[in-house]
């Protein structure tokens, strides 16, 4: 994942969720957390390369939530059972995902993964770039309060229009708020009325669905 995504999802933590964020990994990681560190405005604690194996478990155990596109810190957490979220890009999340949590798998699956190289043949990265800060920060949310219930409503607008029809959509989806004010609405758009769509008042997520010839999910 990006280290500008990273530095701002911790931020939002510490900001948003009153959280401390420390930062975990060996000794050739601890230049690059202090680079993303740099990028944050909120104060966090860099304690890669200074933990033995076995002080990296009780780090584990005692945290709130794990984040991790790393799969020993990611199946420790998991084993411990705390609540972990798991970043995938070119690797398979059915292979080498939490088995206790797989509610915490982050995956886009486009066309072209899981293709399990380190190295982007189309050099896009797409797998990866494609999760935002708020796809986290929102599935974050959602296991700290364990707000996840399967009894609320969840509602899929899809428009695969242009942007006037997404326009025109605003006050049915209005009308589904007023209905169902818990739900969570999320809408299925054309990269072309993302911004539009991510603007509406009523709407908890936005997906961009690429359709087209040559588009991203052709």
């Amino acid at each position: 994942w990006m280290p500008e995504r990273f530095a701002a999802l911790a931020d939002r933590l510490i900001l948003n969720d009153a959280l401390e964020v420390v930062w975990i990994g060996d000794e050739r990681e601890r230049e690059r957390i202090d680079a993303i560190r740099a990028q944050m405005t909120q104060p966090s604690a860099n304690l890669a390369g200074r933990l033995a194996w076995s002080d990296t478990l009780e780090m584990i155990r005692g945290s709130a939530i794990v984040i991790t596109n790393d799969s020993a810190p990611l199946h420790a957490a998991d084993h411990l059972g705390k609540k972990t979220i798991a970043l995938f890009g070119p690797t398979d999340p059915a292979k080498y995902g939490p088995q206790r949590s797989p509610s915490g798998i982050l995956f886009k699956g486009i066309a072209c993964s899981p293709c399990e190289q380190a190295q982007c043949r189309y050099g896009h990265r797409h797998c990866l770039t494609d999760i935002t800060v708020e796809d986290v920060y929102r599935r974050a949310k959602d296991l700290l309060e364990d707000s996840v219930d399967h009894d609320t409503p969840r509602v899929l607008v899809a428009r695969l229009d242009r942007i006037g029809d997404v326009a025109l959509s605003f006050p049915a989806v209005a009308a589904i708020r007023q209905k169902f004010p818990h739900a969570r609405i999320t809408w299925l758009v054309r990269p072309a009325a993302r911004e539009l769509a991510e603007r509406c008042p009523d709407s908890d997520e936005v997906i961009e669905y690429d359709y087209a010839a040559g588009g991203r999910h052709g």
